[in-house]
């Protein structure tokens, strides 16, 4: 960090790193990924510059995310929608307070945007839970106007059966299940579960069902609108609504950020500049 800006004028200057420092170390962000961070940046125009050079920069400050080695191979692309409300979600994570009950917790997503469309937390497992979900959902988006029919990936728990069934069979819905009528997984659904969880949960001293709940609530709310890399930058709810980034504005950004860095940092002092 502390190298010769006149022999290398295109490093970021000390105002620039320090804003990636605040970034990093604000206790808002502290449990976010780097590109989350790196586009929440962007979005307040803080400071402008590539995601290499804040990867960069976050491992010379060593404020890098500490992720544990990931033990699953590889897997290509997972199925995609075109638009929103076109294949939805549905699955069952568990989470434990810290008096150790179940809270069962059902979410629904948007495959198109990874909104959370609708959620419930209970200390009981039931297919209703997720029926009540769909229904609302349903209802909500005004899902019986759209033509052709919608898709709902669940997995073939018996959370998504009965009540859920019933439901289906005289809607617009067509569901399918997950490794069973196509070779996908609901990875789309389980990565949710792990932002909310990992995000959101885990790092907080949960002492029982109802802050479970009340958490959620804030949880939520906050994963709908976090920036995310594979949006180019947009939250859930911008994706939704959708919102088109502008990725040539921010570009530009970046280059004119680059270049008043180099006649900045031409400008500065180098005692061992010969």
């Amino acid at each position: 960090v502390n190298i010769c800006k006149i022999r290398h004028p295109q490093e970021l200057t000390a105002q620039e790193v320090t804003k990636i420092k605040q970034y990093l170390t604000d206790p808002q962000y502290l449990y976010w990924s780097l590109s989350s961070v790196y586009w929440q940046m962007l979005r307040e125009s803080a400071s402008y510059m590539s995601l290499v050079s804040f990867y960069k920069y976050a491992k010379l400050l060593k404020l890098s995310r500490q992720k544990p080695p990931h033990r699953r191979k590889k897997h290509t692309t997972g199925i995609r929608a075109d638009k929103p409300l076109q294949l939805l979600h549905a699955d069952l994570t568990i989470f434990r307070p810290l008096d150790n009950t179940k809270v069962y917790i059902y979410f629904i997503a948007d495959n198109f945007s990874r909104k959370i469309l609708a959620w419930k937390a209970s200390l009981q497992y039931s297919a209703k839970l997720t029926f009540q979900n769909l229904k609302e959902v349903y209802e909500k988006y005004n899902l019986q106007t759209l033509n052709p029919q919608i898709d709902f990936m669940t997995d073939n728990g018996s959370e998504n059966k009965a009540e859920v069934d019933t439901f289906i069979e005289t809607h617009n819905i067509n569901k399918i299940i997950a490794q069973k009528d196509i070779l996908f997984s609901n990875s789309m659904i389980e990565a949710v579960n792990k932002r909310i969880k990992y995000d959101f949960l885990f790092p907080v001293e949960i002492q029982n069902y109802q802050q479970c709940v009340k958490h959620l609530e804030l949880a939520v709310k906050e994963y709908n609108n976090k920036p995310y890399h594979p949006l180019n930058g947009l939250t859930p709810e911008e994706a939704f609504a959708r919102k088109i980034p502008d990725i040539q504005k921010l570009k530009q950004h970046i280059t004119e950020a680059r270049l008043l860095r180099i006649e900045e940092n031409r400008k500065s002092k180098c005692i061992n500049h010969r």
